[in-house]
């Protein structure tokens, strides 16, 4: 299962990829549809006959995507009668593989830490060596088998 779940990272980093430059690419004050509609030369009255709607409803619409409250449905009926289509993704700010290889390294110090804090409390001190020996392996032993509880 491990080289299944490597595979799906690495497929779905590949198809962020595109998405990462794009993230770059600041929002337009009003919003994506009335720019591209004025720089269309479309008016709103123009884009609501093409989606069916008011021009009222237009300019509330514009309003709603740059206030952040347009739902994902408009944006798409939107994006059509603006001869385009809404492509809609989550771009994590790095790829999936490091933020796992961070969350588990964090995973695994954590786990580490209290058990060296416990021995250290019996007088049982580990050398500093031994303890990133140890360290590696639980970091092997947790990207092998990642736990359920993972990013608790």
């Amino acid at each position: 299962m491990k080289s299944l779940n490597e595979l799906r990272v690495r497929q779905l980093d590949e198809a962020l990829d595109g998405f990462r430059e794009i993230r770059k690419t600041a929002t337009p004050r009003k919003g994506w549809i009335r720019e591209i509609r004025e720089a269309l030369r479309m008016t709103a009255a123009q884009l609501g006959k093409r989606i069916a709607i008011s021009q009222p409803a237009i300019s509330q619409l514009e309003e709603s995507e740059a206030d952040g409250t347009i739902t994902l449905n408009t944006l798409r009926k939107a994006a059509r009668g603006l001869g385009g289509e809404l492509i809609y993704a989550i771009v994590p700010s790095t790829t999936l593989d490091e933020m796992l290889r961070v969350q588990i390294h964090r995973a695994a110090r954590e786990r580490l830490d209290r058990t060296t804090h416990t021995m250290s409390l019996e007088d049982q001190t580990v050398p500093i060596t031994e303890s990133e020996r140890q360290f590696e392996e639980l970091v092997a032993e947790l990207t092998d088998n990642p736990p359920r509880n993972l990013w608790n």
